[in-house]
């Protein structure tokens, strides 16, 4: 069961860490293709673009399940079948 006040915040942070998962793989990208080749490259790249799809999901699914909650509070036969 989540909290309200962690459900309000996770869309924030969903954006947060897509955005900045982004940034960090394009500049995994710009300073270790010069080192390792493209290979290596590749598999950090994929590794840490795994890791923003995560956190993004898992963000994303408490923002949702608040948003179906709030739905669900402002119906007003919610206690009749």
């Amino acid at each position: 069961m989540w909290a309200p006040a962690s459900c309000k915040i996770a869309g924030t942070a969903a954006i947060v860490c897509f955005w900045f998962g982004l940034a960090c793989m394009a500049a995994t990208f710009f300073a270790i293709r010069a080192h390792y080749g493209s290979l290596m490259t590749g598999y950090m790249i994929a590794a840490e673009g795994v890791m923003v799809l995560y956190f993004y999901v898992c963000c994303r699914v408490k923002k949702r399940h608040l948003e179906k909650f709030t739905l669900w509070a402002s119906r007003k036969d919610r206690y009749t079948s």
